[in-house]
């Protein structure tokens, strides 16, 4: 098989018969694409921006995303720990994640702005100065994560255990603790 490498190039509405046989994307834009149920392994995304594309259900294992964006796409059910981990540097901006499992991977200062992540599992992973600003996080499952200095101060629906996961100077406001507190069964009124 060939090795294909696209540098710089926008690819505009093409879904996933266009797209095969390339194994390296650098610096390309990705506007508009069905790509639903593509099989991504082993191919490298590096400084790339997914805009309003469709990838739900595709599989990731070994991909390499470095540097990557996803603005108003859906992801749903992606499996993203069987990405490649190093390095892996990805951002999320207005998308829906719902379904996806990010278990175990380091992803320290991520953005996850915007987004659906309902019951997304995060187990075991470092998610250290991420942002959850304006997310919803309905059944997203979070155990034995790490959360410092996370910022869930505008998150929404979030059920977070503070005994079985670190939030060491992560972020809440006063109007959401109640999903730091449901374990409690507390009344707020």
């Amino acid at each position: 098989m060939d090795y294909l490498v696209a540098s710089e190039v926008n690819f505009n509405s093409v879904d996933k018969r266009e797209l095969s046989g390339y194994s390296e994307f650098e610096g390309c834009e990705f506007s508009g694409c069905e790509l639903a149920g593509m099989n991504f392994s082993d191919i490298k995304f590096v400084d790339c921006k997914f805009i309003n594309s469709d990838l739900s259900m595709s599989s990731v294992g070994a991909t390499l995303f470095r540097g990557v964006e996803f603005f108003s796409c859906k992801l749903m059910g992606i499996e993203f720990n069987d990405c490649r981990e190093n390095l892996l540097d990805f951002s999320f901006f207005d998308s829906i994640l719902n379904y996806s499992v990010f278990n175990g991977l380091s992803l320290p200062n991520t953005n996850f702005i915007g987004c659906k992540l309902l019951e997304v599992s995060f187990a075991d992973a470092d998610l250290q100065g991420t942002s959850f600003a304006e997310s919803n996080l309905e059944g997203a499952i979070f155990s034995h994560t790490c959360l410092k200095s996370a910022d869930f101060s505008a998150a929404e629906n979030f059920i977070i255990d503070p005994d079985s996961n670190i939030l060491k100077n992560a972020k809440f406001s006063y109007t959401n603790l109640a999903g730091l507190l449901s374990k409690y069964n507390i009344d707020f009124v």
